[in-house]
Order: structure tokens, then sequence, then C-alpha cells
């Protein structure tokens, strides 16, 4: 049975996606971001919750298929945001699965040859970030960046500039996604215009 498959937009709700598959022995029509689908009339339809345990067991089985660079790579196609890019970490987990010997040069696959092309792109769009990210000090004394990057990398960003402006308060923020990074001289943590722990 073809289904199209939705999730919370994150990877380990992604890999719960993976591992529900494998589990009910469908076949994935489609997987996307829940806030990103628009179902079709007669779509068969199913919404995969995290699950931490699953999700888990799945990023174990790709630990012994693949190097950390690999699953890295996955994760950076998923914050491409991409049409089909989940249905290209799918294929490339699949095959991983179904081969006996590492397949991460295995070019002549296309979810292979498209993970690894789209993860070139992230990291094309971060060292963009690092390089042009402009900082304005506010009368708090915070230095605030705004963004719109081609590709959500946010979660990809903060280690660069926590270690670049240490003794900075600082906040970059996504304004085409609606979120950002805060650092107050201790931790970077994850922030929204709704929850940020500054005036701005």
């Amino acid at each position: 049975m073809k289904i199209d498959y939705r999730y919370d937009g994150t990877f380990p709700g992604l890999l719960s996606v993976i591992f529900e598959i494998y589990a009910s022995k469908n076949q994935p029509r489609s997987i996307e971001k829940i806030y990103k689908s628009a179902e079709g009339l007669f779509s068969n339809t199913v919404y995969v919750q995290t699950n931490e345990i699953h999700s888990n067991r799945v990023l174990v089985g790709l630990e012994r298929k693949l190097s950390a660079i690999s699953i890295k790579n996955l994760y950076k196609c998923m914050l491409t945001e991409l049409k089909g890019a989940e249905m290209h970490i799918y294929g490339m987990i699949k095959h991983a699965f179904s081969h006996a010997k590492n397949i991460e040069a295995d070019y002549r696959n296309q979810h292979v040859s498209e993970i690894n092309k789209l993860a070139r792109k992230v990291n094309k769009e971060i060292h963009r970030m690092h390089a042009f990210v402009r900082f304005q000090k506010t009368v708090d004394d915070i230095y605030v960046a705004t963004i719109t990057p081609d590709y959500d990398v946010i979660p990809l960003i903060g280690t660069h500039f926590e270690h670049r402006y240490k003794d900075q308060d600082w906040l970059i923020y996504d304004i085409k996604r609606d979120y950002g990074l805060y650092y107050d001289k201790e931790k970077v943590i994850i922030v929204q215009l709704s929850n940020m722990p500054l005036d701005a």
C-alpha cells in the first residue's frame, strides 16, 4: 500500500517515519513535513508522531551502515526543505540497509548522488553565513543579525559564532523561518520572537 507520510519536521521525526515504514511494510508515496503538505482528495495520509525509541533504533542501524559524515549529510538534506528531499533520504537509507557493503560512494544510485549534491549546497550556504552575517549593536548591548538563508542552516551555524563572539551577547534571526539563535555568553539557545529572553 502506498502511503503519504507526514512528520513534525525534526530529524528524529523523520527517522520515526523510516521506522514506521519498515514496521508496517507499506511503501511511501511521499514523506513531508506536516506544515508543508497539501492533502489530495483521495490521499492515504499517515502522521507519524516522533518516537525517541524508534528514531534511536533507526539511528543505531544507520551508524552500522554509514559514516558520521554521511548521516550528517542526511540531516543536511532534510534542512534544504526541498520537495522530495525526504524521499531521497529514505531511498539512501533503504539502499544502505539492503546492502552488506558500504554504499556511500555508489553515485550510480540517484539517492546517494542527490544526498551528496544537496549536502554540498547546504555546506556552501553555511560558509556563506559564516562570511556574510553582519551584526548591529542594540541599545541593550546585544548584537543582532537578521538572515534569510536559502536553506534552514540555523541549527548548523551556532558553534561557529559562539567561538567567534564568545564575549558578546548576540542574536542571529532567520526572518524567513521565524526563529533564530540567542547567545548569552554562556550557551546558545533556539528562540522565536514570541519567547525570546530579551526586548528586541
